[in-house]
């Protein structure tokens, strides 16, 4: 018998790790409460533990991922850099969505992706949202440095989308809504391949009297770059 357990723990091939939200469902199923998720998760961040790996962020970052497990848990939000997939009742067009998620360890810039089947293979709608009521720079509003070669982009918007984002009031949790600014941007596939092959990749964004840039090259749990990988993963390296 042991053997045998020996020899299955050998070939069997490696498990997936958990996402977040797996990781959170998996828990409500098996019974457990809300606040015993959210302690654990909190611990779990602290501690650098299986869910976080070795990801000790402490001040905002700490809390946001902590709201988002809150968020999850109270069923009202999509974790950031999640991937979703539909297809419309009204003339059966195919969609993926990368939720916008946050660049790097700085939440002040988030980006996320769109594409329908309804466009060019090869392009694809970038979503650039910078936290507060800002207005977006009339010309080259959305810029990437990659390795030290800067490339710029125009809005395919007219004007800056803001709304206010509603926050979550109950037991759980207290969080305030919030304003968002938007504009999107026009990309294709071998731009998105740069920006996730770049060592060293930068994004700003150009406000009409300010800017705001993070680092895109960083690897964080419910981070961009994460999530423009599985996008790219699943629209351009899998077969439809």
């Amino acid at each position: 018998m042991f053997i045998l357990k020996l020899f299955k723990r050998i070939f069997s091939p490696p498990k997936e790790p958990l996402t977040l939200e797996q990781h959170v469902k998996n828990r409500l199923a098996k019974g457990d409460t809300n606040e015993q998720i959210q302690k654990d998760l909190l611990d779990d961040l602290d501690k650098g533990g299986p869910i976080f790996g070795d990801f000790k962020k402490g001040g905002k970052m700490k809390k946001i991922v902590l709201i988002l497990g809150i968020l999850v848990l109270a069923g009202c939000a999509t974790l950031p850099g999640s991937i979703t997939e539909n297809v419309t009742g009204f003339d059966k067009t195919k969609e993926i969505v990368m939720k916008e998620a946050w660049v790097g360890n700085v939440a002040n810039i988030a980006l996320g992706l769109y594409w329908t089947s309804k466009m060019d293979r090869d392009k694809v709608i970038l979503v650039a949202m910078v936290q507060g009521a800002y207005i977006f720079a009339d010309k080259d509003s959305l810029q990437f440095n990659i390795d030290d070669n800067i490339f710029t982009f125009n809005s395919i918007d007219t004007m800056t989308n803001i709304e206010t984002r509603e926050g979550v009031y109950n037991s759980v949790a207290y969080i305030p809504s919030e304003n968002c600014s938007t504009k999107r941007y026009e990309m294709t596939k071998d731009f998105i391949k740069k920006l996730l092959d770049g060592k060293d990749v930068w994004v700003k964004v150009n406000l009409s009297q300010d800017y705001v840039e993070s680092k895109f090259s960083v690897d964080v749990p419910m981070g961009a770059r994460n999530g423009f990988r599985k996008f790219y993963n699943k629209v351009w390296e899998i077969k439809n």
